[in-house]
């Protein structure tokens, strides 16, 4: 699970290169990755 935490992280980085959608990436990974350990 942590390798396709840390692949989709580096996959949003490279898709959105703005630091403003970083940030949103950022926060939309971390809330989904939490979403999967609760179930």
């Amino acid at each position: 699970m942590r390798v396709f935490y840390w692949f989709t992280i580096g996959l949003s980085f490279q898709l959105f290169g703005h630091e403003r959608l970083k940030r949103i990436e950022g926060l939309s990974v971390y809330i989904y990755v939490l979403k999967l350990q609760n179930h």
